[in-house]
This record gives structure tokens, sequence and C-alpha cells, in this order.
């Protein structure tokens, strides 16, 4: 009983890494998406 717990527990705690790795990912290319927005607009508003 005590083997198959533990076994569940590190399930989950994979689980929360591939989440948390997911976000990070997420929140990288969001961050370059906002990034490259602002670049552009910056751009657009200097040559006017």
């Amino acid at each position: 009983m005590e083997l198959n717990s533990i076994c569940h527990m590190h399930c989950i705690a994979g689980d929360v890494v591939t989440f948390v790795l997911l976000l990070n990912w997420v929140g990288i290319y969001l961050y370059l998406v906002i990034a490259n927005k602002i670049l552009t607009n910056f751009k657009s508003n200097a040559q006017l």
C-alpha cells in the first residue's frame, strides 16, 4: 500500500512539473508576442 501511494505521489509530481513547464513555455511565447507588438508599434510611431 505504501509503495502504491509513493508511486501515485511521483506521478502527481511529474504532472505538476509538466504543467509548470507548459506554463513556462506559454509565458515565454506570450512575452515574445507582446514584445514584438510593442516593437512594431514603436517602429511605426518612429516612422510617423
